[in-house]
């Protein structure tokens, strides 16, 4: 019985980070359509200095 609740109980928590990520993803796709682009070199380079944090 715990296995199963264990598995239940992560199987929320993904269910949760994926509404999360699919709202996120969402947001910068209504971002894209307005224009609201990044350069791609300037993402990647502030994410290798938050890394190398």
């Amino acid at each position: 019985m715990t296995g199963i609740k264990l598995l239940e109980e992560r199987e929320r928590l993904y269910q949760g980070r994926f509404e999360e990520l699919r709202r996120e993803f969402l947001v910068g796709v209504e971002e894209a359509e307005r224009g609201e682009l990044l350069e791609a070199q300037a993402v990647i380079s502030g994410l290798q200095e938050k890394l190398g944090q």
